[in-house]
This record gives C-alpha cells, structure tokens and sequence, in this order.
C-alpha cells in the first residue's frame, strides 16, 4: 500500500481548497461544493503538520462560517401514502444535499488547555453522517424512486478527498484532528456508500487493502476501533490519546458494522475475518441486548447486529432473543424510544431495521412500526434532533466523566427512509 509522504504537494492542494472556500463564500447557497466542503478537504491534507501557518486560516475561516451558520426548519404537510411519506423525506435529504447539509456539521472544540496542539482546538466535519445519507440516497436512486447522479457523484468525490493520506490510509470522523486515528466505523460507513454508489474503482484503489491490513493487525481477535497511522510520529500520539481520552478496545456495535461492510464488499477475502468478527459479536451480546459505546439509545445496536448475523442459521436462536426483546420494548403508540415509554423516529426506525433484517418485516410489530414512521412525516416530527452520536469522556479512564452529545435531523430523516425503503423491498 503506497503512503503519501509528500507533504509539499498535500500543502499546494490545501492552499488551493483554503483559496477555492473564500471563493465559494460569494456563491449563491445551494450550489455544491460548499465552503466547508473544501475546508475539511484542507484539513485532511494539513492534519500531519499541525504547525502550518494555513491552519490558523483554516481555524479562523471555520470560526466565521460556524457564526453565520443558522437551520432552517420545514413546515409540516400531510401525506395520504406510503410512497407519499417515502417521498417526502427523501425529498428533504435531496434539499438538504443541495444546501450543502448544513444540518450534518458536528463541531466540537478541543482546547489546548486540554493537551491538543492549538490548531485542532476547533474541528468540524460531516464525512461520516454525510456518507450515511449519500448511501441512503443511493439506494433510493437504485429503486428508482429519486434521480440524483451529481448529487451522488460529488458526494463521493467529497468522501475520497476527505480520507486519511497515510499509510494503511483510511478516514477519520475528524478528518483535521492527528490525534484522532483513522476508525474502522468510519471506513465501514465509506465502504457501504461507496458500493451503493457502485464505485468499485474507488473502494479498490481507497478502501478494501485497509480492511485486509486491519484484518492482518487484529488476527488475535482483538478488534480494535482504531486504525493508527504507520508513521511512528503520529501513530504515538493517536495511541497517547485513545489511552487517555477516546478508549481502546473493541466496541460491539463497530464490529458488527465492519462485518456487514466486509460480507458487501468482498465476502470470499474476508470470509475468515467475518467468523471471527461474528463471534466476538455474539459473546458481547446479553439475552438478545446489545450495547453501544458511540451511539446514544439501547435501538442502534439491536440493528446493526441484527444486519451483520443476517444469512447464518447458526445464529437464529440469538436473532429470535433479540426480536423478543424488539417485541416487549414496543410502546404502545407503535414507536421505539431511548427512554421507555417514549418514541422517537430515530430510534423506531432502528427497531424496524433490525426487525427487517431479522426477517421479521411482515409482523405486526413492524407494521405498528412502519405506522408510527408515517405519523411522525406527516407532523412533522421525522425532523427531530434524536441524539445520535455519544462520547464518553471519562470512559478511558473508567471513570464518570461528561458525554457529548451529537443530533441531526438530517440524520433522523436518513434512517427513516432507510427503513421505509427496506421494508418496501
């Protein structure tokens, strides 16, 4: 696997997207790519010389655009049909696109005062909710229901350009902050997108020879999250930092996401891999309950899980314990929630996900389901921040510490149009 060591030519190309986002500032809104588009790219391309001058005008660019950032809220309409409601969000997420996601941003300041090196004191980027809702998308476009190939294109384009450019390569949820290693959630998500989107190309030139190098980096079955850079600088520091702040470790949820992303992409290579990441999985599991370290809810793992022992009459017994489980925490309104008693789109959506890869999509608790997913479009509460994202801070340490919390209602949209599609098919 080749490594981008020239640091003079990744220097000309972030000059050259800081200079292309002051020039996008004069454009009109809704034209793509967007300021922010080319600051992340920048950020991918400066992130191993922390000291660059052009980070400080990246930081300070970023800072005026996230004050002048506002949301837009849309008025609720009614719908009459399944393929109304079907429609109506995927027209949001084709808006939303458009825009330039603005409702995707996830912006967090790591201060100096705190150990990080000044120039990543403020981060932002959407590279892995944005792959999220291109490959949503996707597969609307597959099924015919949308038109969207500039959409698509660009958005691929936007993902590659945002990727980690040394060795074994890879993405980073912050594409801008060294001490952040690259994730293998991250590369999942890119892997699944880049298929739907049905670029081979890019997933062999960017993506499959980074799962078969953490393949090889994790043959005892460990499973890390992290995928550290091979350059010994920086890959010191992104382990000081997963020792102290983000964790280390397998976490469940990841695995299970890695395992459906290898089975799509390239099941003969990564066959061993995926029985050994299949295991890890089941002995993570508690009387069909799964737990997850970076998403908020007891909903998302059930579905990912769900997703990634799907196909294996080996694990029938464990899908039935957690259908059980889907079927009692039902409320009675139809719908999911992270509280008990409480529904939310986001999480009734992840419940019908994992009843559909269960095989469970004609029952009457995915119906209910699927009704509860048609009220909330037609009020309007498909729009809803549900939180989403979760970051322990003190879960390195094992101690209480603060969580930070992420919600989009961009994303909300996305996995309720993936369910509407999948139980449709």
């Amino acid at each position: 696997m080749k490594s981008c060591t020239n640091v003079g030519a990744l220097m000309d190309e972030a000059l050259a997207y800081v200079h292309a986002a002051g020039l996008a500032l004069k454009q009109p809104s809704g034209s793509l790519p967007t300021p922010f588009d080319y600051l992340t790219w920048a950020d991918a391309c400066t992130v191993y010389n922390p000291d660059a001058e052009i980070r400080g005008e990246i930081l300070d660019l970023r800072s005026k655009l996230i004050h002048r950032a506002h949301q837009t809220r849309r008025a609720a309409r009614n719908v009459d049909s399944f393929a109304a409601a079907r429609n109506r969000v995927l027209g949001v997420l084709l808006d939303d696109a458009r825009a330039g996601y603005p409702e995707l941003l996830h912006t967090m300041a790591f201060p100096p005062d705190a150990g990080f090196h000044p120039s990543s004191q403020l981060q932002s980027a959407d590279v892995f909710t944005r792959a999220i809702v291109l490959e949503v998308l996707a597969h609307a476009s597959a099924r015919g229901y949308i038109s969207c190939p500039s959409i698509l294109g660009l958005g691929t384009d936007y993902l590659v350009r945002a990727r980690r450019r040394d060795a074994p390569g890879g993405w980073s949820y912050f594409p801008g902050l060294l001490e952040l290693p690259g994730d293998l959630d991250t590369l999942s998500q890119i892997a699944m997108t880049l298929h739907a989107c049905r670029r081979d190309d890019l997933l062999a030139a960017h993506v499959t020879d980074v799962f078969a190098h953490y393949c090889a980096e994790n043959t005892d079955g460990n499973f890390e999250t992290w995928i550290y850079s091979s350059l010994n600088s920086v890959a010191s520091v992104q382990r000081h930092w997963a020792e102290q702040a983000w964790g280390i470790g397998s976490d469940t949820e990841v695995v299970a996401h890695a395992i459906h992303a290898m089975r799509t992409i390239d099941a003969h290579r990564f066959g061993d891999a995926v029985a050994k990441m299949q295991n890890v999985l089941v002995r993570n599991h508690s009387d069909g309950q799964w737990t997850s370290t970076w998403y908020h809810g007891p909903l998302y793992g059930p579905y990912v899980a769900a997703r990634a022992l799907h196909g294996s009459e080996n694990f029938v017994k464990i899908i039935d314990e957690t259908c059980r489980v889907l079927f009692k925490s039902q409320n009675a309104d139809g719908g999911w929630g992270i509280e008990f008693d409480s529904s939310d789109a986001l999480s009734t959506a992840y419940a019908v996900l994992a009843l559909y890869w269960s095989g469970r999509k004609s029952s009457e608790s995915c119906s209910r389901g699927r009704d509860y997913l048609e009220a909330c479009i037609e009020d309007g509460r498909f729009l809803a921040e549900v939180p989403f994202i979760r970051m322990d801070l003190g879960r390195a340490r094992h101690c209480n510490g603060p969580i930070l919390n992420y919600a989009s209602s961009t994303i909300t949209a996305a996995y309720v149009a993936m369910a509407l599609m999948s139980i449709a098919e």
